[in-house]
């Protein structure tokens, strides 16, 4: 004895375009999790910055990805914090961002989330945990990270 079930037109629609939504849905990256968790409250849902408070993210990096130091500065931002004032797409802001705990792990798939996600990432760009686990050696501070923003944007002469 079989049983045979017959669905209506309107169930096979919505049921069809359930299966599309999900097929097509993606499920957050551990970065945009790790993102959405700890750096939104100061930069924003999808990192577009909070004025007054802290620059945007989205679209914002292409001088610290072209210079040879990003990788290094990226990462000590995220170990080490930031403070003192900084220019960001012609907009000021002095505040502190401080140490935010993450592991090597998670600094590594924030970057890739900003960088990959968030920013044109240079063809090729990555950081892996080794060089993360690396920048975490040199001890960085919120001082340290803002001399290295300073001098990697300082203009070449």
């Amino acid at each position: 004895m079989s049983k045979r079930i017959l669905m209506s037109p309107r169930v096979l629609v919505a049921l069809g375009a359930s299966l599309l939504a999900l097929a097509g849905a993606r499920a957050d990256t551990p970065g945009q999790t790790t993102f959405n968790t700890v750096c939104t409250a100061c930069h924003g849902q999808g990192g577009v910055g909070i004025p007054g408070l802290a620059p945007a993210l989205a679209g914002a990096l292409g001088p610290q990805l072209a210079s040879p130091q990003g990788k290094t500065y990226l990462a000590s931002v995220l170990l080490g914090g930031l403070s003192g004032s900084i220019e960001s797409q012609g907009k000021k802001f002095n505040s502190a961002m401080p140490n935010l705990g993450l592991s090597d792990q998670q600094v590594v798939d924030v970057l890739a989330h900003v960088v990959g996600e968030l920013n044109p990432a240079p063809k090729g760009w990555s950081v892996t945990v080794e060089e993360v686990a690396a920048v975490r050696a040199t001890q960085p501070t919120p001082a340290k990270t803002h001399a290295l923003r300073k001098a990697m944007l300082a203009p070449a002469k």
